[in-house]
């Protein structure tokens, strides 16, 4: 087999994975952790159950593959801003608008995201790459903070994070319970940007 042949294989092989990896996020938003069966996924996916499990090899393996191929997907846009030429105050309110776009775009992930991190059991097969994505995602912003002059930046990191996550839970509650103009607006001056 040449190697242009080997190179059709591994791509057609990395497209059917990210199709599968696309219909278990919907099955997952749609039914949760524990009410979906890897027959669902397939049956989305268009494939066998075995092809399911050739490529992930169990259940908790595909849903931790999915889950994480989501969390690459939602901090792409944010790598961008954060690799633009940008003063740092205008990263972190483009970073702010973003999140809370993103969430108010994108409900039916957001809604997987809080079940996963508040369903027993399915919390902890993620335990460890949540902890990586904030100690990542802190640190990002905390130097993102430190350039701005803030005495505190791992602090200010922390609040800055907790603030956008606790505005995107109301979005999710209620998407009318606030103004976001007005929540963007405060959290700047709240912040110093």
């Amino acid at each position: 087999m040449g190697a242009n042949a080997l190179s059709r294989s591994e791509k057609a092989r990395a497209e059917r994975r990210e199709q599968i990896l696309a219909a278990a996020l919907e099955v997952f938003a749609e039914k949760g952790f524990h009410a979906t069966r890897v027959s669902d996924v397939a049956a989305r996916a268009g494939v066998s159950q075995g092809t399911i499990y050739w490529y992930f090899p169990s259940k908790e393996e595909l849903f931790r593959a999915a889950f994480m191929s989501l969390m690459e997907s939602m901090m792409t846009p944010f790598g961008e801003i954060l690799a633009q030429d940008l003063p740092a105050q205008k990263k972190l309110e483009t970073l702010m608008e973003m999140a809370l776009t993103y969430t108010a775009e994108h409900m039916d992930i957001f809604l997987l995201l809080f079940h996963t991190a508040t369903t027993k059991g399915v919390a902890q097969l993620l335990a460890e790459d949540f902890k990586a994505f904030y100690a990542n995602w802190k640190a990002t912003l905390a130097s993102l903070f430190r350039e701005i002059g803030n005495p505190d930046p791992e602090t200010a990191a922390s609040l800055f994070m907790a603030v956008l996550d606790g505005l995107s839970l109301q979005l999710l509650i209620a998407p009318n319970f606030f103004d976001q103009t007005r929540a963007m607006e405060a959290v700047r001056r709240m912040f110093g940007l």
